[in-house]
């Protein structure tokens, strides 16, 4: 048998494969509400989670509310309004 020898970056290798390992983690944990509560959490506590963390976050949003959130307060306001039988909430830019 001959011996297989890793390549020499073999560890820059092994750092894709945790990153997409967690990534695949954080991409089911967005699916629902409490998952993504979940990976805000872990985003602003896990130095090392947090690029995989906030790439699940921004790749599926429900909405623009968490885009227009990011802007300075200043710029945006929140009002709530009855349509039809339900409550919304509008951003006034």
């Amino acid at each position: 048998m001959v011996p297989v020898t890793p390549p020499s970056n073999s560890s820059r290798y092994l750092v894709i494969a945790i990153y997409d390992i967690a990534l695949t983690i954080c991409e089911e944990l967005a699916n629902d509400l409490i998952g993504r509560a979940t990976l805000v959490a872990v985003a602003r506590s896990s130095r090392i989670l947090s690029e995989a963390a906030l790439a699940a976050l921004w790749q599926n949003i429900p909405d623009a509310g968490p885009l227009i959130r990011t802007l300075p307060e200043d710029c945006w306001e929140r009002e709530s309004v009855t349509w039809p039988d339900e409550m919304i909430h509008v951003f006034l830019i």
